[in-house]
């Protein structure tokens, strides 16, 4: 704010006393007090909010004069009709005070609730501007607009016969899913007048996401010509303290603690729903048949007859009693994060299907009325994350089954972690562009160096996907062997440099391609540095360029230093690959490097747990071990570190490496799970398997991939596939085509073999890795341990064969097998590993432990998880330059 000088900004927030339409106006007063606003929050004195929870926003209460008797028509009439003269008093007094002050004027501007349209009439007459918010989904706004028009057209109240028909106007919603369409239609029609704003706003607010209501906003946009800012969810941009009317029972949280991971189905139909006797009584029957752990909100006063709980017959309650958890409110963001919720039952107010998407977890709909029959259809047919409920015992009993046990609720569980992820990467937005805006003259211009490397490229383009995300212009610089397909990328701009490798004839090992590349791009990406800094020399508005290089890039950092610009190291490796690969020209000094065969099982004791058998480059021959060490080590500090893994897998490493090294270390992994990009992969991949894994059962199939570099002779392939035919389950075995030495692709496998492993399984050329491992049908995963594919397998829970080849993949295997103790290490003869698949399918502690580490997994990217907080960090880093 400091381009105006010292002119305040004061905020005027008119709140509704509703608790859904309370609670965002509040998050969004809390996140832009943050920003230096000044803030005042008017609000009737009916439901007023608790002052002590928000200690630096100054609250003015309008006299609304109301109660929770009546209808809603009655309720918002009073309440608008009060408080309009309070707040407009208010104002003048605050106008006509700035006039007489010899300070600089406040500029205020009004941010009100739908409902307190009052507060836009106000505006208006005073001249200020007005915001909207709402609180509720965007399809509410048009859904609502139209009913007079269905009415004018005979479409309103619709007929039986169209209930299930779509609106024409408003695809995909159906008549039955209108507002108020269970109202009287006068009442409807007085109502939309009622709140119809009576002078247009200078904008609206949505908490909603432009992503999960795309077509609903457009239609806005083009329909009022104002702007729309869509800046939802709010509650995970702001941590606030409770904005509840109602007193959270906190006690349930350690009740979760007890409960199996996405085991409980949460049942809580918001603060306003009122149910029969009848209704809450199926209710509990069917919770008590599910056989499943719940947790049910029964707001005190919400069934007819009953003060709270006592309507439940004395053998239901005895029935309930063991399984679940009644309480009379919940705080309910907590309770949807937590780990043990398989499921949530709800009204589908707004603000609950938001907190719920942004848990990733499935929904069963109970909508009553309002924008909540609109949400429930997104949620049921746009969004396919949960299901309409039918409030019979049996059908309740079923339904719980079917989103907890089921396979269709392992998918919708899936899709609702999909929307999830999509959802982290919006409100993260919202937290560095402020800072941007700090600097309206300053731009950042990022350049990632990617090697040609598939486990190498993939993270640096998902990296500068999330990047250009917040904000940042992004440039790729790549060698010209294996380049990225740009148009997956269009927001990109791409820098190709001249490798000369194809005029340099076959290398004699990868350290002599690796300088070759290095040596070959170095002066095209100076050039092209040169040629930006001098073309911005005299310019206003300079960009700052920040270098973010491959840890196999080196040149990347020299050509950094030589510029004075600041550089990032990305590794895509483990983080104990770094220290265990610096320490060799030490252990070769020593006389411990190349290791004598008596000491491969021996620890290293500056690398424990791993052994001299686990260290890089132990194949090489030692002076081409040494080179490579020495190449790939940074002779000149970089600015900082980025590590695609996570704080709480390689705790060791992570000491080690910042106790030698004084720079900032991001670690901000797994790369895959943060934003979702189109295919990286050089390879054409098989989807068709996807089809096939959907017909296999649950946690029966082992899949082999032994990454996308790793070639193996005929007597290896042989053992590997009787292996796989005689364990007697299927499989899905990834062979490359030219990766078994002398033969084109599967020619090697003999007739009878061949006969024997088509009745069993799949073979691909390449496959869809990440989807793979997030079947249900996958139970294990054989693979060479490259650093991705260990991220994207821990990251779905599944237990690993281990087929280590060399570089980092030796140490990994030692995780898996030895640390997490999720993996087996396998040898490559057939009756081994035909018994190390049973093992590794039948080992249920082996795979609680891997369960356990995904939703750690998860965690890391919740709010003020390790790699939620790192991402933080790095953007705050980025923007320091």
């Amino acid at each position: 704010m400091a381009e105006h000088g010292c002119r305040r900004r004061r905020l005027v927030m008119v709140a509704s006393p509703l608790q859904g339409h309370m609670t965002p106006m509040l998050q969004l007063a809390t996140y832009l007090h943050s920003q230096g606003f000044s803030i005042t929050i008017a609000h009737s004195d009916f439901n007023q909010p608790d002052f002590s929870n928000h200690p630096d926003l100054t609250f003015l209460p309008l006299s609304g004069k109301l109660s929770a008797t009546g209808g809603l028509i009655q309720l918002f009439q009073i309440l608008n009709d009060n408080c309009k003269p309070h707040l407009r008093e208010h104002l003048i007094q605050t106008m006509n005070a700035e006039k007489e002050s010899s300070d600089h004027a406040e500029s205020v501007v009004i941010i009100h609730d739908n409902l307190t349209f009052f507060a836009g009439e106000v505006a208006g007459e005073l001249g200020l501007p007005s915001i909207i918010l709402r609180g509720s989904s965007a399809v509410f706004l048009p859904a609502f607009n139209i009913i007079p028009q269905l009415h004018q057209d005979g479409r309103y109240p619709p007929q039986d016969s169209l209930l299930q028909e779509i609106v024409p106007e408003l695809h995909p919603f159906r008549y039955k899913d209108l507002p108020f369409i269970s109202r009287p239609i006068d009442e409807t029609l007085h109502l939309i007048t009622m709140i119809a704003p009576k002078t247009p706003p200078s904008a609206f607010l949505w908490n909603t996401l432009e992503f999960l209501e795309q077509s609903a906003l457009t239609q806005i946009r083009d329909s009022s010509q104002l702007p729309v800012f869509t800046i939802g969810p709010l509650h995970k941009i702001v941590a606030t303290r409770s904005t509840s009317f109602l007193e959270e029972d906190t006690s349930c949280i350690s009740w979760l603690d007890k409960q199996a991971s996405k085991s409980v189905v949460y049942v809580s139909l918001g603060s306003l729903a009122k149910l029969d006797q009848k209704v809450a009584t199926e209710m509990a029957w069917g919770l008590a048949m599910s056989n499943h752990p719940f947790i049910w909100v029964v707001r005190p006063g919400s069934v007819s007859g009953s003060e709270w709980i006592e309507f439940l017959p004395d053998g239901l309650v005895a029935e309930m009693e063991g399984r679940g958890l009644i309480v009379k409110w919940a705080p309910q963001k907590s309770v949807l994060a937590h780990n043990a919720i398989g499921g949530f039952w709800s009204h589908c107010g707004w603000n609950s299907t938001m907190e719920g998407v942004s848990e990733g977890v499935t929904m069963l709909c109970q909508p009553f009325d309002v924008d909540q029959l609109l949400n429930a259809r997104y949620v049921t047919d746009v969004w396919k994350t949960g299901f309409e409920i039918v409030v019979e015992r049996g059908a309740i009993a079923s339904a719980i089954k079917r989103v907890l046990v089921d396979k269709e609720g392992e998918e919708m569980r899936q899709r609702a972690m999909d929307v999830r992820e999509q959802g982290s990467d919006w409100w993260l937005v919202l937290k560095i562009q402020p800072k941007m805006a700090e600097n309206h003259t300053k731009r950042w211009r990022l350049v990632l160096i990617a090697s040609p490397l598939q486990g190498h490229m993939t993270p640096v383009l998902q990296l500068a996907t999330y990047l250009h995300s917040k904000g940042f212009s992004i440039t790729i610089a790549h060698p010209e062997l294996n380049p990225p397909d740009y148009s997956n990328h269009p927001d990109f701009i791409f820098l190709p440099l001249p490798d000369n490798l194809s005029s340099q004839g076959k290398f004699t090992s990868f350290i002599q391609f690796l300088q070759a590349l290095n040596d070959a791009c170095k002066p095209h990406l100076r050039e092209h540095l040169v040629q930006i800094i001098n073309k911005q020399k005299g310019m206003r508005g300079k960009e700052s360029i920040v270098i973010v290089h491959d840890n196999l890039m080196v040149f990347g950092g020299y050509v950094a230093g030589d510029l004075g610009l600041p550089s990032i190291i990305m590794h895509t490796s483990s983080a104990a690959f770094f220290p265990a690969y610096k320490i060799i020209p030490q252990l070769h000094q020593e006389g411990r490097f190349p290791v004598h065969d008596s000491m491969m099982q021996e620890i290293v004791p500056e690398l424990n747990p791993f052994r001299y058998k686990d260290l890089p480059f132990i194949n090489f021959p030692i002076q081409e071990a040494l080179v490579s060490a020495s190449m790939i080590t940074p002779q000149t500090p970089p600015s900082a570190f980025i590590w695609n893994t996570l704080e709480f897998l390689e705790p060791s490493a992570l000491t080690m490496t910042r106790k030698q090294h004084q720079v900032p270390i991001f670690t901000i992994g797994p790369l895959h799970k943060l934003v979702l990009t189109p295919s990286t992969s050089y390879l054409e991949e098989d989807a068709s398997c996807i089809s096939w894994l959907d017909k296999q059962e649950p946690k029966s199939v082992i899949y082999v991939s032994l990454g996308s570099v790793a070639n193996l002779d005929v007597k290896t392939a042989t053992e590997m596939a009787w292996g796989l035919a005689k364990s007697g389950q299927p499989f899905l075995w990834v062979v490359r085509p030219g990766s078994i030495h002398g033969f084109e692709w599967i020619e090697f496998l003999e007739e009878g073999l061949a006969i024997e492993m088509k009745m069993r399984g799949l073979v691909v050329k390449w496959a869809p890795q990440k989807q793979v491992l997030a079947h249900n049908a996958v139970g294990g995963f054989w693979s060479h341990c490259g650093w991705n594919s260990t991220m994207e397998s821990v990251s779905e829970g599944v237990p690993m064969l281990c087929q280590p080849f060399g570089v980092d993949q030796l140490l990994n295997a030692r995780y898996l097998s030895y640390v997490w103790k999720i993996g087996i290490e396998i040898v490559v003869e057939r009756r081994e590993i035909e018994g190390a698949i049973r093992r590794l399918l039948v080992d249920k502690e082996m795979r609680q432990r891997a369960l356990e580490i995904q939703e750690n997994v998860k965690l890391a990217f919740n709010h003020g998880g390790s790699s939620h907080n790192s991402l933080n960090r790095l953007v705050d880093f980025i923007l320091s330059f």
